[in-house]
């Protein structure tokens, strides 16, 4: 029997990639499931530090708290900016991979 032995074929290697997820992961879907009521709370955040800071008088008679007022704010417009183009980022790939 001169002939080399025939090697069984071979299925996909394991862990091979399986394909394009068809759904958003546990961790993507629980971000989406919470964004909603970060950004809301956010969003009265800044309502109520852009009230504290209309407050003409407010730098006259406390420097220090229109100055936390002021970082409170600047921090809370970043973290709603990102928390919202996250937000639409996962909205995208849910709407992408078809699931609801």
């Amino acid at each position: 029997d001169g002939q080399p032995a025939k090697r069984p074929e071979r299925g996909p290697e394991k862990g091979a990639a399986k394909g394009p997820a068809r759904k958003l992961s546990y961790k993507d879907q629980l971000a989406l499931d919470r964004l909603p009521g970060q950004i809301a709370a956010l969003e009265a955040d800044i309502t109520r530090l852009r009230a504290v800071l209309s407050d003409a008088g407010l730098y006259a008679r406390d420097p220090q708290a229109f100055t936390d007022a002021t970082t409170k704010l600047d921090r809370a417009e970043t973290e709603l900016t990102a928390a919202e183009e996250r937000w639409l980022e996962l909205e995208m790939l849910r709407e992408a991979l078809g699931s609801s």
